[in-house]
């Protein structure tokens, strides 16, 4: 269903998102049509890839379990120059839009299908076969002569291995939730019961700890708290060294009016509050730099 959404998008005159190479949509289209015809990913050969292109460039993905602030944190991001090229900037259930980069979603989506699962039912094992790694090829090199640039989807966390082969100096940064605020957005977005979206929660996060384990990755909290995150912010923008220097007051994405937290009121499973302890003892501060 995705994939036809998609090749709908694409082909709607009044849709102005293509920007990326036409090598690209090109592999998505042959990809979506060779899932509906033929139940399976098709296989390419990927040309030479410019490696040394790449390695100019700062490259940025930003992690997280869905509605957990990745939007907030990316667009706050952007706002101080990283570079995200074509994204969503509006949507029904967020308004300044998720700021995902369709192709790379699609490419995610593929890759959790043809390894046995999907976003709600995550594989235990991502399989990246050369038709993912040729998509994956030829939008990097789209980016290719910017400084600074980044990409965000929360099916990132399943997916990352496959961009570390062709992006090893790439730079992670992450946010949290509050398992319960995720889990009742989950139901009103999506109807999925609340021990459901527990569940999918811990799954994300504790992907989220393994990658934390493995690489050096700032993570902030998304809470009540918005003065919090626009000075963690500012911080991690500092790390960054991004190219617009911003102060807490002069950030402009984090809106409050937008900013919707509610109080916890229920006991979590231990082994989900466990986790979550995990996530708040490792959590990122202008204290940490």
């Amino acid at each position: 269903m995705l994939f036809r959404s998609f090749l709908r998008r694409c082909l709607s005159s009044s849709q102005q998102l293509w920007t990326f190479p036409q090598k690209v949509m090109l592999r998505l289209c042959r990809l979506a049509s060779n899932r509906v015809l033929n139940g399976g990913p098709a296989v390419f050969i990927s040309g030479p890839i410019p490696k040394a292109d790449w390695r100019r460039s700062q490259v940025v993905v930003i992690l997280g379990m869905h509605r957990s602030g990745t939007s907030l944190l990316t667009g706050t991001l952007q706002e101080a120059g990283l570079v995200l090229g074509d994204v969503v900037t509006s949507a029904p259930h967020n308004r300044k839009g998720n700021r995902e980069a369709l192709p790379i979603r699609a490419l995610h989506d593929d890759l959790l299908h043809s390894s046995g699962g999907s976003w709600d039912h995550p594989p235990s094992q991502v399989i990246w076969k050369p038709s993912h790694r040729a998509l994956r090829d030829d939008i990097v090199v789209g980016y290719q002569h910017e400084c600074f640039w980044g990409f965000k989807d929360p099916r990132s966390l399943f997916c990352l291995e496959g961009w570390l082969e062709v992006l090893p100096e790439l730079q992670p940064v992450a946010i949290f939730r509050h398992p319960e605020a995720v889990a009742r957005s989950l139901r009103a977005r999506e109807g999925m019961a609340l021990a459901d979206g527990l569940v999918l929660w811990t799954l994300y996060n504790q992907q989220l700890l393994y990658w934390m384990d493995q690489l050096d990755v700032p993570l902030l909290h998304f809470s009540s708290d918005l003065n919090a995150f626009c000075t963690d912010a500012v911080a991690l923008i500092d790390r960054l060294n991004l190219p617009h220097r911003m102060s807490a007051n002069s950030l402009q994405f984090p809106d409050a009016k937008l900013h919707h937290q509610s109080s916890s009121k229920l006991p979590l499973p231990r082994d989900v509050q466990d986790l979550y302890d995990q996530l708040l003892d490792r959590k990122f501060s202008t204290l940490s730099i």
